[in-house]
């Protein structure tokens, strides 16, 4: 991954693939809609995951950064929703006509 702050100081990135790698990086964000329970519940689940593989470490592993970022929004800012997956197509059947 590569990150940049642009002119505005506004954090952007990329992922950068090198060929042969083992591993590729991941990114992703996603839109929830959760109660202030579910918030800290999801908060503290996703802490338990990252504890449990840091104490979990290999002394002979590879180094990775991981990171989790959770902050609550206005409703009105930025994308509204998650950008629904394409519909998948059925599969294409074809019958010999004589």
């Amino acid at each position: 991954m590569e990150f940049w702050l642009d002119t505005e100081g506004r954090v952007s990135g990329r992922a950068i693939n090198i060929r042969g790698a083992t591993f590729t990086p991941l990114d992703s964000w996603r839109i929830l809609r959760l109660s202030a329970a579910r918030a800290n519940q999801l908060k503290q689940e996703l802490a338990k995951v990252l504890d449990r593989f840091q104490t979990e470490g290999e002394s002979r592993g590879n180094v990775y950064l991981a990171q989790i970022g959770m902050a609550r929004r206005s409703d009105h800012s930025g994308a509204t929703d998650n950008p629904v997956p394409p519909a998948k197509k059925a599969p294409c059947t074809t019958t010999a006509r004589p």
